[in-house]
């Protein structure tokens, strides 16, 4: 990992990896801030920002409950990576 990364991000990358280990996926930022034991998503977008500028890539995917109604009853799932370009994985 390039530069110097605080405790709290080496808990938010720890963290990370342990839920695809666990999961078979990402975390959305709402999991990986309770995971990581941060009281929030904003906090976890701002870390995941500091590490990415430190080089190191962590991949997040958008909350299941991210749902469109198209035509009635119809519902489209949106997932993929964090609109930010982050991705977390092992």
């Amino acid at each position: 990992m390039s530069g110097h990364l605080t405790e709290r991000q080496l808990r938010i990358i720890r963290s990370a990896r342990e839920w695809v280990a666990e999961h078979g996926e990402a975390p959305s930022v709402r999991e990986l801030a309770q995971a990581a034991g941060l009281s929030s998503p904003s906090s976890i977008a701002y870390q995941l920002k500091r590490i990415r500028e430190r080089g190191v890539v962590v991949e997040t995917r958008a909350a299941p409950a991210a749902c469109a109604h198209t035509a009635g009853t119809e519902h489209q799932m949106r997932r993929g990576p964090h609109p930010d370009g982050l991705r977390v994985g092992p």
